[in-house]
């Protein structure tokens, strides 16, 4: 039982994080996205748990942490792409193995 509290409550939550703050969105929209799915899987998280086994303000910093990516990455790199959407390397570079099993078909 409390593997699964480690994987929902800790991994989940700082997988998302470096997702965030290492692998942005290319375009604003692809961004802003980005940034509401992980902002509302952490309010969720933060909301229905049972903040036991890591300590009740766990959320909060993971709160925290999430506006601090966001404002740097604002504050680095301003408002991120030239367009509205962009595919990011790392969604283009996973996709193009199976692009090419397709082409050689």
């Amino acid at each position: 039982m409390s593997w699964i509290v480690m994987l929902t409550q800790v991994l989940l939550p700082v997988a998302l994080l470096v997702w965030m703050a290492f692998y942005p969105g290319a375009g604003m929209l692809a961004w802003l996205l980005q940034w509401i799915s992980v902002a509302s899987v952490l309010l969720t998280i933060g909301l229905v748990s049972l903040w036991v086994m890591p300590p009740f303000g766990v959320p909060y910093i993971y709160g925290l942490l999430l506006v601090v990516i966001g404002v740097s990455h604002l504050i680095r790199s301003g408002i991120p792409g030239p367009g509205l959407w962009q595919a990011s390397a790392v969604s283009f570079s996973s996709s193009l193995p199976i692009y090419a099993r397709e082409v050689l078909r």
